[in-house]
């Protein structure tokens, strides 16, 4: 999990003239250099906190790392969660005192979007502009061979403006989700976010294992592709590997050999 480095607003600064929000790496990098080329006066915030796993409620920076650490293996050092709280009060703050806001979303990943509702909840926007990468011309996006600038420009002149009846509405998707704090929060086979136990792949994940031996990465590409071809999204290819190597250890029908410190060069079977 990455962070930007969030800081504190001195009450006595200047706000900028637009805040663009990110929720992802790859577009948190592009709009941030977009934003140095054409020295314009906006700021680029990282709103990233992989909320499309582990619980939504818990009680403590220290008892949310120890979940995704234990139950998906994903570790996050306490300094960027901290990193990620100042980033959402200095958004907060901007919303407060009426900058403009451009978020930058991909409605149809999991990930992202996951990370958009937690951010309407957390900074409360009452308006804001939506720049979607996932119209026409994605892909283009996150090719470097395209004009970045061109895409860039194209994307922020078609951007919607969100308004307060449809924020109340993401509000209420992430109340329901929220309720149910569940393991993951991914698109199902209708393409709407819903919640997922920690258990919800393991059928998938073990029936792609068969009685020869075989590597890692072979077995989560078969996972994967069962998910898409059944319209689920993933909690990630990282989160597959370390929940098989817990169904492994845990079961008397399976065997994994190999070096436990590369998860990618582990094999398994079923006997």
């Amino acid at each position: 999990m990455t962070t930007s480095s969030a800081h504190t607003i001195d009450r006595n600064s200047r706000s900028p003239k637009i805040v663009n929000v990110a929720f992802s790496y790859n577009v948190y990098s592009l709009v941030k250099e977009f934003v140095a080329n054409k020295k314009i006066d906006e700021e680029v915030e990282f709103a990233l906190e992989e909320m499309h796993l582990g619980p939504i409620e818990f009680s403590s920076v220290d008892s949310r790392r120890e979940w995704l650490n234990t139950h998906v293996g994903v570790e996050v050092k306490k300094e960027q969660l901290l990193a990620a709280e100042r980033t959402y009060f200095a958004l907060r703050e901007w919303i407060h005192r009426g900058v403009s806001i451009v978020a930058w979303v991909d409605v149809n990943d999991s990930a992202e979007y996951a990370n958009f509702l937690y951010w309407i909840d957390r900074c409360d926007p009452k308006t804001f502009l939506m720049a979607r990468p996932d119209f026409p011309g994605h892909g283009n996006f996150l090719n470097f061979e395209s004009d970045p600038e061109k895409i860039m420009n194209s994307i922020r002149h078609s951007a919607e403006l969100i308004r307060l009846e449809c924020v109340e509405g993401y509000r209420r998707q992430w109340a329901r989700l929220k309720s149910e704090n569940s393991a993951f929060r991914l698109f199902d086979a209708e393409n709407v976010l819903k919640s997922f136990a920690i258990d919800a792949f393991d059928e998938v994940l073990t029936s792609s294992i068969r009685t020869d031996w075989e590597a890692m990465p072979k077995i989560l590409l078969r996972a994967i592709r069962k998910c898409w071809a059944d319209g689920h999204s993933i909690p990630g290819d990282l989160v597959f590997s370390y929940r098989i190597i817990q169904l492994a250890k845990n079961s008397t029908e399976m065997e994994m050999r190999g070096d436990s410190s590369d998860p990618m060069r582990l094999e398994f079977r079923v006997i």
